[in-house]
């Protein structure tokens, strides 16, 4: 419970709802509630009390009135809303005020009201209203006919809003108004006559009105004017106000340049020199310096006043009022000038420093790569391409060739070129590259940009690029000129890019340069282009090692191939000349008979060399073949001769015998000998086997083969090691990830003797029945050991069969020799 009335208690609740209890229908008198925190009316909350005559709901938080709230009070007076929240939900609602025709006081100050809060014809019934507060809200402007009901009115605040202009008609049916406040709003200018109808006016307030700078009434309405507080007042028009000139009623803004600080018709003012000002300026404050000027306000001596007469004195007096001023206030200059009147000089900007904005800011220093060689710049001109200046620069001289280019002060740089370069700023010329350096890049800043020729070339000073050297020659690196170009080990020829001719066969040269390639010894040879006296190897018919001293071969020795293998020497009863090259120099000697190259065989009493030659060489070569069978043949004729001829009968027993006898040692001589030669044809076959596999490491000595049909290949555990042979194993090796360009010539790491047999190999070529006669009936046998193709399980045996010629499928390099490679059928897969 917060008041009564009459019979009605008026009750507040939590939420700050106002309702009422009871009956007061007769009750006259006044209620207030004001200050209650009352928020909002419930509905039916003034029903039956129609005789209250003032109702005081002021300095609440109410936000919305209900419609028709006050409709039972139709005996009310006085209703007092001042500081509440009216504003919300929109404002006011539509008729809130019709059913109060006797009100005479309504007071909604500081409500927050915009004009958008009011709904049209608000005030169509408050006919006998004689005062309005309508002081502290947010009202800027009013509909020419919003006051036009209020015939009565008498008191009208529309004080502390944010009016900025009025409508001409605004207040011609208030006729019987005698107070009118319109002070601390932001008017400007009054429209003509505005006051000319109010009559009974006795108190006007326009102060406040800080662009307002004169007032137009009538002398009658001045000299009834009881109170007025505002600007100066004029009986006729106020002419044009500050910032405009021209005649009265045709005003126009002051150009730029210019400014007006009053009112009236006088024409603008000039800003000072060097100086300018933006349109319809309306004080000296308002002149800044122009582009290219830099200056500051100077202050002067002056009595001035402002519109409403106050000095500067007074202005200054007050620091707080004239704190926040901005320039185009009229009291602006006075308060920067603490009394005085403000002016303005400009000046030039110097050389060296421009300014490019309006406004009293210094001038600024040219930035770096800039100069301004004029005063009063408004702009600082770029340095030309590749220079710059420091900053402040006041002479295109002051730009100057940046490192990487040359080129005189001010003027046109160009990047050094390639083969130079230039490690310091100004006109300095580029530095050339030493010779046996290049630089391939232009505009090149430090000498580390000059980079070394590498081996094989040379350059001159200031190159872009190194020249090559000629083919076949070298240089070390850094090389200056073309005679550091020598002819590599292996050629010969002259210094400095002539001609380098690789060294013929049987010449060496170690060493680059333009020494002659050296022969080889006495009976060596080497192939074109050697480097090394190794590579000097006795020559067929010689013997002796690699580089050393070779010796021919003496009689009754041979020696078939190039390398450092021995001589070998003739078969048995068998001689050879001194230097020989091939095993059938070896000739049977007297009484001896067989075939050159052996074997040789005693001849028997009946046959001559010749005879026992040519016939040796039309039999097979059993021991026991049909030689034997042919002379036992034609024995019987023999011996029937010999006895005819008086011979002993034993004789011809003992000739059989001893012809059985020599017979039998000639097939073990001839076996042993075949045995012989199948041992250096495996041996050679090892030899290009372990050249197939890439041999890196030479047999330190000589397998000595068991007389057997097969030869094994065992692929070791150790990276593809391979092993040839029974006792001894010859070792060979090639690393699985090596290329086939890495495998050493076939050639190297071959003894002598293999050397010849390829010679014979390849001489043989053509002979049908080589093979057959050499290697018939003979396997090979790869047994490869952790070998795996296309899932085939590790120690599978590949055959190899050594057939003739024209059934062989596996060509191996620099030789004739083929082979056929069997398919293993359990695998499913074809290995090779």
């Amino acid at each position: 419970q917060i008041a009564t009335f009459g019979g009605c208690t008026f009750y507040v609740d939590d939420d700050g709802v106002l309702s009422s209890s009871g009956s007061c229908a007769t009750t006259a008198g006044s209620l207030d509630l004001n200050t209650r925190k009352i928020r909002s009316l419930a509905p039916g909350v003034f029903a039956n009390m129609p005789k209250m005559e003032k109702l005081g709901l002021a300095r609440n938080k109410i936000t919305v009135l209900p419609p028709g709230i006050f409709d039972p009070l139709v005996g009310l007076v006085h209703l007092d809303l001042w500081d509440n929240y009216l504003y919300f939900d929109g404002g006011l609602p539509p008729g809130i005020f019709d059913a109060l025709t006797r009100l005479e006081l309504l007071d909604l100050t500081d409500n927050h009201l915009a004009p958008a809060s009011f709904p049209d014809n608000v005030f169509s019934s408050l006919g006998n209203l004689g005062k309005l507060h309508l002081f502290k809200n947010k009202l800027d402007a009013f509909p020419a006919f919003f006051f036009d009901p209020l015939v009565s009115l008498r008191h009208l605040d529309l004080g502390f809003n944010d009016l900025v202009t009025l409508e001409p008609d605004l207040f011609k049916r208030l006729t019987k108004l005698e107070t009118l406040d319109l002070s601390e709003n932001c008017l400007t200018v009054l429209p003509f006559n505005i006051f000319d109808l109010l009559v009974n006016l006795r108190e006007l307030k326009l102060h406040g009105n800080w662009e307002l700078l004169c007032v137009q009434m009538t002398a009658q309405q001045k000299a009834v004017l009881t109170t007025y507080n505002g600007p100066p007042t004029q009986t006729t028009t106020c002419g044009c106000k500050p910032g405009l000139t021209g005649p009265d009623g045709e005003c126009t803004a002051c150009v730029v340049g210019t400014y007006k600080a009053g009112m009236g018709s006088a024409a603008c003012d000039g800003c000072p020199a060097d100086s300018s000002s933006p349109t319809q300026s309306t004080t000296i404050a308002a002149c800044t310096c122009n582009a290219g000027f830099s200056g500051q306000v100077q202050c002067v001596s002056h009595d001035w006043v402002d519109k409403w007469g106050q000095s500067c004195e007074y202005y200054v007096s007050y620091p707080e009022f004239c704190s926040g001023q901005s320039s185009q206030e009229p009291s602006a200059n006075c308060c920067a000038c603490g009394g005085g009147r403000s002016t303005l000089s400009c000046t030039k900007c110097v050389k060296g420093k421009y300014k490019n904005v309006l406004g009293d800011a210094a001038c600024l220093d040219c930035d770096v790569g800039k100069y301004a060689a004029n005063t009063g710049a408004t702009v600082c001109q770029a340095c030309p391409t590749l220079s710059n200046a420091p900053e402040g620069s006041n002479t295109q001289t002051d730009c100057i060739c940046n490192m990487g280019s040359t080129g005189p002060n001010g003027g046109t740089c160009v990047s050094c070129v390639a083969g130079k370069f230039k490690s310091s700023l100004g006109p300095a010329i580029c530095t050339p590259c030493d010779a046996g350096t290049y630089s391939a890049m232009t505009a090149r800043t430090t000498p580390t940009a000059c980079s070394p020729c590498g081996d094989g070339t040379y350059s001159a000073s200031a190159s872009a690029s190194c020249t090559t050297c000629p083919a076949n020659a070298i240089s070390p690196s850094s090389s200056a000129e073309a005679s550091a170009c020598r002819c590599n080990a292996g050629f010969s020829g002259p210094n400095g890019g002539g001609s380098c001719t690789k060294c013929s066969a049987g010449t060496y040269k170690t060493e680059s340069g333009n020494a002659n390639c050296i022969s080889c010894p006495a009976n060596a040879n080497s192939p074109a282009g050697s480097t090394a006296l190794w590579t000097c190897f006795c020559t067929a018919g010689s013997a002796g090692q690699d580089g050393g001293t070779c010796t021919q071969c003496v009689a009754g020795k041979y020696k078939a191939g190039g390398g450092n293998a021995n001589c070998e020497s003739c078969p048995t009863n068998s001689a050879s000349p001194v230097g020989s090259t091939i095993s059938t120099a070896c000739e049977c000697t007297a009484g001896w008979i067989g075939p050159n190259g052996g074997p040789c065989r005693t001849a028997m009493s009946s046959e001559s060399k010749t005879a026992a030659s040519e016939d040796i060489g039309s039999t097979t070569s059993s021991p026991s073949g049909g030689g034997l069978d042919d002379t036992s043949t034609s024995s019987g004729t023999s011996t029937a001769g010999a006895s005819g001829s008086g011979e002993p009968s034993w004789v011809l027993p003992v000739i059989i015998s001893c012809a059985s006898v020599g017979f039998l040692a000639l097939g073990l001589a001839f076996r042993w000998y075949n045995q012989k030669k199948l041992q250096r044809h495996l041996k050679a076959l090892s030899d290009l086997a372990s050249a197939e596999l890439g041999s890196v490491r030479q047999p330190t000595n000589t397998p000595q083969f068991e007389a057997t049909s097969d030869v094994f290949l065992d692929h070791g555990q150790d990276r593809g090691q391979v092993q040839l042979g029974v006792r001894p194993p010859m070792m060979a090796y090639r690393d699985p990830s090596t290329s086939s360009a890495e495998v050493p010539n076939f050639h190297q790491g071959m003894n002598a003797e293999t050397h010849s047999l390829l010679a014979q190999y390849d001489r043989r070529c053509d002979d049908p029945n080589w093979l057959n006669e050499v290697l018939v009936g003979y396997d090979l046998a790869l047994n490869f050991h952790d070998l795996e193709c296309n899932g085939l399980k590790k120690g599978r045996d590949l055959k190899v069969l050594l057939m003739d010629p024209s059934a062989l499928q596996v060509y191996f390099p620099n030789t004739c020799f083929l082979a056929r490679l069997y398919h293993d059928t359990e695998a499913g897969c074809t290995c090779s």
